[in-house]
């Protein structure tokens, strides 16, 4: 369960050089308080029982914590966490999911930026049987596309329950699952190619519900070569 913070600016630095595989570029349990690269710009957030918590709704607005230092420089990357919800239906749908390969380090509907949004647990009209997991896209706007959408009981996320999600990019697929503590780890329940954006920052999010995160983990499973100008943007974050 424990593990040491692995500092991004490390990491990329190895990307930078041509690195490796399966490099931990991120992780935090919150059981020392919070990773300095943490932001709170949206929600409630709080440290709370070991857990990173949002407990208050943000209504029409997205519930995030920003990890402000990404993935620069790695083309397949998986992420995972531990969740739970207090609320699993609200009359705008409910979810929990992670924005990946942002291109820029702030919430989509907060500004210009593009990347990939994949979550589950929506439900239009709040039964199980209409829950779904889906993968969407957006290029420079806060407009959404779908490009990957499932549905059916597996994806409903039962209020109280612990589960576990697992995101990212492999090859030229984006993935996702999600299965309940104490299941078996499914194969991926939602995948779909597109190659739209590659590299990017990573933002876990709730939608329309509260509840907690822990064990927020970023690995890095491949490396590409990184632009200067590139680089030296993701240098100044650390400035």
């Amino acid at each position: 369960m424990k593990s040491n913070i692995c500092l991004i600016m490390t990491v990329v630095i190895l990307a930078a050089a041509g690195a490796t595989q399966a490099e931990v570029l991120f992780f935090d349990d919150f059981d020392s308080g919070m990773n300095p690269l943490w932001q709170t710009p949206n929600g409630g957030w709080v440290l709370e029982n070991g857990h990173m918590a949002v407990t208050s709704s943000c209504g029409f607005q997205q519930c995030n914590p920003n990890l402000y230092a990404g993935g620069e420089g790695y083309a397949a990357y998986l992420v995972s966490f531990d969740f739970s919800v207090t609320t699993a239906y609200t009359p705008h749908g409910s979810g929990v999911g992670c924005y990946v390969a942002l291109s820029n380090p702030i919430e989509p509907f907060e500004g210009a930026t593009a990347g990939y949004s994949l979550g589950c647990g929506w439900s239009a009209d709040g039964s199980p049987a209409n829950a779904n997991c889906q993968i969407q896209v957006f290029n420079g706007s806060s407009v959404m596309t779908e490009i990957a959408y499932d549905t059916g009981t597996e994806y409903w996320i039962t209020p109280g329950a612990v589960y576990h999600m697992v995101l990212g990019r492999i090859g030229s697929s984006l993935v996702l699952k999600k299965w309940a503590e104490g299941e078996p780890e499914p194969s991926w329940l939602v995948s779909v190619d597109d190659s739209s954006h590659m590299a990017g920052y990573w933002m876990p999010i709730f939608w329309h519900n509260i509840g907690w995160i822990d064990n927020f983990k970023v690995e890095g499973l491949s490396a590409v070569p990184v632009e200067a100008g590139t680089w030296g943007e993701v240098k100044a974050l650390f400035r």
